[in-house]
């Protein structure tokens, strides 16, 4: 089932405070797989100037730092990112382990790296409890998908979604950089006050 705008805004609601709310967060907010989200190193974060690099996982897992892009960092994806960063440091501590995949950004707390079965078993978890109808990843990215449509410019849209309106597949911009102005930094405040809140404000690029 795919979901409506109004709906993902439920399921973000549901799982504020949750164990795996920041690699929900990130996958929602940025329309990442799994994949991208698994493979994503504390490097890609630049925190100073609050961009996240994403780059492309194959199936079998290699990282292809040629295929990526630079987002800006959300100011409620920074502080989660942060807080997570700060349970790690102090998990290795408590807990003695090996710190072979300190450098992953999901990783367990016993030091290992994130098995991707747990975020869909955490998914069906946070839509029970959010009483929503039963639906997979695609269903939350159909809810984001729609959101971006209501609110965000063109250019804006084809960079974070790697499609245009008709949804085409393209890759014109490879940073955020080169479509930043007036109206796609409005865009952003409203992509950020949903993915913290849950709540959408109702209006369209044309009324920035």
């Amino acid at each position: 089932m795919q979901y409506r705008v109004e709906q993902l805004g439920q399921f973000i609601k549901a799982m504020q405070g949750q164990k795996l709310e920041c690699y929900l967060a990130l996958m929602i907010a940025y329309n990442l797989s799994r994949g991208e989200v698994s493979g994503l190193e504390w490097t890609d974060i630049d925190f100073n100037k609050d961009r996240i690099m994403v780059c492309l996982i194959t199936d079998n897992g290699i990282r292809k730092e040629e295929l990526k892009r630079v987002f800006p960092l959300l100011p409620h994806i920074k502080t989660l990112l942060l807080e997570l960063k700060l349970r790690q440091e102090e998990d290795a501590q408590t807990n003695g382990y090996n710190r072979e995949f300190m450098n992953f950004i999901f990783i367990q707390s016993d030091g290992t790296k994130h098995n991707k079965r747990v975020l869909g078993r955490n998914q069906t978890y946070i839509t029970e409890l959010a009483g929503l109808p039963e639906t997979d990843f695609n269903g939350l990215f159909a809810g984001m998908d729609s959101f971006l449509r209501q609110i965000a410019p063109g250019d804006f849209y084809s960079f974070w979604t790697r499609a245009d309106i008709l949804g085409r597949k393209i890759s014109i911009y490879d940073s955020f950089d080169e479509i930043n102005d007036h109206n796609s930094r409005k865009t952003l405040e409203k992509i950020n006050k949903f993915i913290e809140s849950g709540e959408h404000i109702k209006s369209t690029f044309s009324e920035m």
